[in-house]
Order: C-alpha cells, then sequence, then structure tokens
C-alpha cells in the first residue's frame, strides 16, 4: 500500500492511502466526531473494539462517548501501529495467522463475561480498501459471540447446580488424596473415544499408569483394566451415573462443582480439583480442606491434561482423543449412558434412529471447540501424542501415533506418590460453611457467579425498570436457594 501522510484544511494531520483519503481533507477531527456520533448501542458495552482506524482519531471520541467502556484496536496496516498507544488494548492482525487465532486470543484474553457485552465496529472510510479483511474479522467476530453466549446459557442454567454439587462435596468429603511426589513415568490419559477400543489389548499387556475420564471408565472396567486415577469434572445429572460403581482402589479427581454419588464423596479418596474463577471454588475452600488447582476448558480431557502434568514430568499419551463425530457409536462401549437408553428402544425410536440423531446433533460443534483447544496447546513441558489409527481431524502440536507405535514406547519409570488423609465432617466445617453462606447474600461476587446471565444484564443495561426487575428477582432467588443450602447442611 502506498500510505501518504498529509495536512488537512484545518491543519490537522490527514492520510491517504492508494490514492484515497481515508481521512477528511478539510476536517478529520469533526469527521470522527461525526461518525462516533452515529454509533448507537442497546447496552453498555464492556469493549469496544474498532477495525483499523488509521490515524485513529475516533479513539478519544468513543472513549468520551462510552466513558464505561475500553477502547481496543484491531490494526490490520503495521505503518499505523505506533498509534495503538491512545488506545486500552491494541491487537495486531498482522500477528496472527488468521482471523480464527486472532479470535480465540481474544477470547482468552477477556473471557465470554466481557466479550459478550463487546462491541465491534470498523472505520468507515478505509473499508472499500480491506473489505476482504474486515468482513473475514465481522464473520469470525459473530462467531466469537455466539460463543460466548452459548457459555453464558450453559452456566445460567447449570449454575446453582453446581453451586449445590460444591456443598455437597465440601460437607460430605472424608477422604482426600494430595500429590507428595511428581513422578516421571509416561502416562496414558483414556478418553472415551471410539478409537479407545483399539489401544485396550496394548493396555492390557504393558499396564501403563491410567488417568481416566469419568466416561471411559466402564470400558477399561470392563476389560478388568483399572484406572490408576479416574477424572470427573461435569456438574450435570448425568454424569455421576459414570462413576457410581468405580472401584475403591482408584483414586477419583473430581472437580468441586462435579457430581457424584454421596457414596463415593463419602467412601473414595478423592483429589479435589478448584479453578481459578467461580462461587463453588470459594465454597470449598471456606473449608480449610486440601485442594489442587485446574484449568476450566470444556472439556474433562483438557482438565486431564493439565493434572498429568502436574503429576508427572514424563511423556503423555491420550487414546480416544477423537474429537470428531463417527457413524453409529461417539463413545466406546460399554458406555453407562447408552446402557441407561437402551431399555428405551423400540420400532419407533429405534437404536439407530438416536444414533443418527446424534451424529447429527449440535455435538460437532462442541468438538470443534475441544479440538481447537487441544491445536492450541503448545506442548512444551512434557511431549504430548494421541494415538489413532486413522484420525479425522488435526490437533497442531500433538502428534499422532499409530496404535502399533506403543510397542517402542516405555512405560515404566516412577509413579507419582499420593498422600492419603480422613477428614470427618465436624462442626467447624459445618460453621465455616454456614457463615460463608450468612456472608453471601447482597454480594456482588455471589450474584456474578450465581445468576452470569441476569447480573451482566442488570449491569449493561440503559433501561432503570429492566434493572429494578432483575435485581429484586437476583434477591428473592439468593434467599431462597441460601436458605435452602443453610437448611440442608444442618440436617445433615
Amino acid at each position: 500500500m502506498n500510505i501518504e501522510i498529509l495536512q488537512s484544511k484545518d491543519g490537522n494531520k490527514t492520510c491517504k492511502i492508494d490514492s484515497i483519503f481515508v481521512h477528511s481533507s478539510y476536517s478529520p477531527v469533526k469527521e470522527s466526531q461525526r461518525i462516533t456520533q452515529g454509533i448507537q448501542t442497546n447496552f453498555i458495552p464492556e469493549i469496544i473494539f474498532i477495525v483499523e482506524p488509521c490515524l485513529s482519531y475516533i479513539c478519544k471520541d468513543l472513549k468520551e462517548k462510552f466513558p464505561k467502556s475500553k477502547i481496543a484496536v484491531i490494526r490490520i496496516i503495521k505503518e499505523f501501529s505506533e498509534y495503538n498507544s491512545l488506545f486500552d488494548y491494541s491487537f495486531n492482525y498482522f500477528d496472527f495467522q488468521n482471523e480464527k487465532k486472532l479470535m480465540d486470543y481474544i477470547f482468552d484474553t477477556f473471557g465470554e463475561n466481557i466479550l459478550a457485552f463487546s462491541y465491534l465496529i470498523s472505520w468507515e472510510p478505509v473499508a472499500p480498501l480491506l473489505n476482504d479483511q474486515i468482513i473475514r474479522i465481522f464473520n469470525e467476530y459473530k462467531l466469537l459471540i455466539e460463543k460466548c453466549h452459548s457459555i453464558l446459557r450453559t452456566r445460567a442454567f447449570f449454575e446453582k447446580r453446581w453451586i449445590k454439587n460444591s456443598f455437597n462435596i465440601s460437607k460430605s468429603i472424608n477422604k482426600i488424596a494430595t500429590i507428595s511426589r511428581k513422578g516421571n513415568c509416561n502416562v496414558l490419559v483414556c478418553a472415551s473415544g471410539p478409537s479407545l477400543k483399539s489401544v485396550i489389548p496394548f493396555i492390557k499387556k504393558t499396564n501403563p499408569y491410567i488417568i481416566a475420564v469419568s466416561s471411559a471408565a466402564a470400558p477399561l472396567l470392563q476389560n478388568n483394566i483399572v484406572p490408576d486415577i479416574i477424572i470427573s469434572t461435569d456438574g450435570g445429572y448425568w454424569a455421576k451415573k459414570h462413576i457410581q460403581k468405580i472401584p475403591k482402589e482408584s483414586l477419583l479427581c473430581l472437580a468441586v462443582e462435579g457430581n457424584a454419588p454421596i457414596q463415593i464423596i463419602k467412601n473414595n479418596f478423592i483429589i479435589p480439583i478448584i479453578y481459578n474463577d467461580g462461587i463453588e471454588s470459594e465454597i470449598y475452600k471456606s473449608t480449610g480442606l486440601p485442594y489442587i488447582n485446574g484449568i476450566r476448558c470444556g472439556t474433562v480431557s483438557g482438565t486431564a491434561l493439565f493434572f498429568a502434568k502436574q503429576i508427572t514430568s514424563g511423556n503423555i499419551y491420550f487414546s480416544g482423543l477423537d474429537l470428531s463425530i463417527t457413524k453409529g457409536f461417539q463413545h466406546t462401549q460399554i458406555n453407562n449412558l447408552e446402557l441407561l437408553n437402551m431399555p428405551f428402544d423400540n420400532i419407533l425410536n429405534s437404536k439407530e434412529k438416536r444414533l443418527c440423531s446424534a451424529e447429527f446433533s449440535n455435538q460437532k460443534i462442541s468438538l470443534k471447540i475441544y479440538e481447537d483447544w487441544f491445536s492450541n496447546q503448545e506442548n512444551k513441558d512434557n511431549k504430548i501424542y494421541r494415538i489413532i489409527n486413522s484420525a479425522n481431524n488435526s490437533l497442531g502440536n500433538i502428534s499422532d501415533i499409530q496404535v502399533s507405535e506403543l510397542e517402542n514406547v516405555n512405560f515404566s519409570g516412577e509413579k507419582p506418590i499420593f498422600t492419603r488423609d480422613t477428614f470427618i465432617p465436624d462442626a467447624k466445617r459445618t460453621n465455616n460453611l454456614i457463615n460463608f453462606v450468612t456472608n453471601l447474600k447482597s454480594n456482588e461476587y455471589w450474584l456474578k457467579n450465581a445468576f452470569p446471565t441476569d447480573y451482566l444484564n442488570y449491569t449493561h443495561t440503559y433501561d432503570e425498570n429492566l434493572k429494578r426487575k432483575l435485581s429484586e428477582k437476583m434477591e428473592t432467588e439468593t434467599t431462597k436457594l441460601l436458605d435452602r443450602l443453610c437448611s440442608h447442611i444442618i440436617k445433615t
């Protein structure tokens, strides 16, 4: 591009790119003010992104019109990068391989709470010159916002369930295992994709150190393979079905918001996982009991990867990490949810119809999100491999190896050692939980976590009437939920 910096009629700088003015030749300041006046939003933006504003006059005007919002630039033309310092945040499009990588980075930077109430514009005069790039950025941003809204809907639906799960675990857990010595052996992480089946004969012959996600436990146990550790993070009702019959000799790595049968919580040795966000972690921490840190990434396999890195310096091998829709069963059999569904199959609603429906469901979207997450792993500290004979996708820096190549992998070495302690629930723990609950009322952190969509709508709306209704709703539901939790703690 041929960029010319000129002086406008009013004495300010203006600019031409390939002989086209991208700022007014008369008054670029007034032009920016006029364009800014035309920008209208139906909510208070957390952050406003502007694509390639060239000399960036609009930054000052946006800050004046939206004083509560942060202003970020998505810079396409490198020559204008010197103006990035005017903005609260800057993202150089040319530093990324494509707009998807850019949006993934923006999501990692801000998260769904902020981005769901963000706003994207472009500097109008430059649009004809950068039309293709701008369209691609806007299209990818649209997908990003849809992803954020989907996450918030999921959180709104499950949040109260997760809070109840955290209280159940916090008040009932008896036996806790903590890592006392990191191992150096190679570790096999078993997910439940169909390709797990091809690795089972090797596992039976070699006896590697196994971390199994909850849905992979049943097919392993059916083959007389007892995982060293089973990991469960899902807080939904059906999640506990996968772990209701796990053996006592297996450690259970359990997210404190996860759903588990009460007898498992009381009788099995558990490695509690907390995340760096959410009220559930704060509930558990109020007990003073031990825990390990985990990462929230949407898929238990991602949390299992982070956990594996904490307990060994050896290589990490994934089996069953297909992350793609296949014909027939989507999980290695047996699968506990399949056993629950089978009795309801009939002529009108056959197993084939059910499996076909799963093949064309929204599961494709979820698997694509998980695939992208694994593809973005840097793979520095531990060497990570996926064991799969015929892959339908690629996972970036995670290399694929054939099942036959496992013959050359040595799974010996020092295994991680865990200390096992017993913590009988007592009055002190009960009082800590009750005091924590009592202090939650009208707590902003509580509202933000317990009512994510309502709270975010409350803080971002211009409508005072809607704001009042949302406030009353959150207050009423808070009283009901916390009173019920306190009553449940006292009774048990």
